[in-house]
């Protein structure tokens, strides 16, 4: 009883540990990573804020302007003197580019036609980007376009756009830098508070990932990924989700969509590893369950030598005192209820005894009056017999001396 009881309540109280331990623990990690996809949202979208802030400081650069207008012709170079504008704006964009606080990977000019004018990267200029929307819009604001894949350079891209204006205003060029995604995913793949598994990364409104994964090269816009996490947050929501991800192992993950940019957010880690301390708390209450099973036994073996030894104890004393015995006594010395019925059971043995003592005394008592008084009646018996036996002799005499005077009277009637 004392092990079946013990293996309940470890039963029910681990079965209801366990329920309550990972609830807990997945709204500890669903709270985790929802301060993370936060957190690294907030990184990311100031991180593009500041270099578009950059480019535009760069605009308006005083040394860039001076150079750029010293082209006589903007559209083309076309005399020694525009090559070495050229040459002196060009050496002036990759010192720039080349200083520690820019992320940008390529800097270029578009004249007012969308003609890529002036590039760090040699390759792309003369370029014609008119019906980039980065152009366009760049030709009237500061514009950061939604990451996208260039097919110029063949790689994922995002692009920060900012118009030249002369100092009446007018607009010359439109300055373009080429934000360098390598930062945004270092940002990312940080995976401080994250564990083993945890990672962060971004996919686009076509399903493909923009930033590098921890786990698997090369996925940056090299295939799409659909899931329920993803397919969620495209739909604008954020949420946070159980299923299986793109490494084909259950996650849980946290995820935000990001309209401005047209990206989604996803923070996700190993549903194995984040349960982890539950399995933990499981085997740590298996452990705890068999020790208590173990002194459980032990206290109930114990516990019941305390009540079957006393209770054999009496019910060998009650045979005895069924073959009565009565000078048999039971030796149980404990305090408790068993101590107590023993006690009354010898006293009920003593008393017994003693009762049976004093029957067996009046019973010899008995059997010496009786003897007595046999012996008496026996006196009387013979006594009433010779009396009985006087009586009747004289009583027949009686008889016979009146049948004889009745023979008498006969006679004498007859002779009168």
């Amino acid at each position: 009883m004392f092990i079946s009881l013990a293996l309940i309540i470890i039963l029910v109280s681990s079965l209801i540990f366990f329920i309550i331990g990972k609830s807990s623990i997945e709204d500890r990690v669903r709270s985790q990573l929802e301060s993370i996809a936060v957190l690294k949202a907030n990184q990311v979208e100031s991180f593009i804020i500041e270099e578009k802030y950059h480019l535009e400081e760069l605009s308006q650069d005083e040394t860039l302007l001076n150079l750029f207008y010293a082209m006589n012709n903007f559209h083309e170079v076309s005399n020694s003197n525009d090559m070495i504008a050229h040459h002196k704006l060009q050496d002036y964009l990759i010192k720039t580019l080349n200083s520690p606080s820019q992320n940008f990977f390529e800097l270029f000019i578009l004249n007012e036609k969308g003609i890529a004018h002036m590039s760090t990267d040699k390759k792309q200029e003369g370029k014609i980007k008119s019906n980039e929307i980065y152009f366009k819009r760049g030709l009237t604001e500061s514009y950061i376009q939604p990451f996208y894949y260039d097919l110029s350079l063949n790689l994922p891209s995002m692009t920060v756009s900012t118009p030249i204006k002369d100092e009446n205003g007018i607009v010359k060029g439109v300055l373009v830098g080429r934000v360098n995604l390598k930062v945004i995913s270092s940002i990312l793949t940080e995976r401080s508070g994250m564990g083993d598994t945890g990672e962060t990364y971004l996919v686009n409104k076509f399903n493909y990932m923009l930033t590098e994964s921890r786990f698997k090269d090369d996925m940056a816009l090299k295939g799409a990924i659909y899931n329920s996490g993803v397919e969620d947050c495209l739909d604008g929501k954020e949420s946070s989700l159980k299923y299986i991800g793109y490494r084909n192992i259950e996650v849980i993950d946290y995820h935000i969509w990001i309209p401005e940019r047209e990206i989604c957010l996803l923070a996700a880690i190993d549903t194995e590893e984040a349960l982890q301390p539950v399995n933990d708390l499981m085997k740590a209450t298996v452990f705890v369950s068999l020790l208590i099973t173990i002194f459980a036994s032990i206290f109930a073996f114990l516990f019941s030598k305390t009540i079957t030894s006393p209770l054999g104890e009496i019910v060998k004393g009650t045979e005895e005192f069924a073959k009565e015995n009565l000078n048999y006594k039971i030796q149980v010395k404990s305090k408790d209820e068993l101590g107590e019925l023993s006690v009354a059971f010898n006293k009920m043995s003593d008393e017994l005894k003693t009762s049976n003592n004093k029957i067996k005394n009046h019973e010899k008592e008995l059997e010496s009056e009786v003897e007595s008084r046999t012996k008496e009646l026996k006196i009387k018996i013979e006594q009433l017999e010779k009396f009985s036996n006087l009586t009747v002799g004289r009583e027949m005499k009686m008889v016979e001396l009146k049948k004889q005077v009745k023979e008498l009277e006969l006679k004498l009637e007859k002779k009168k």
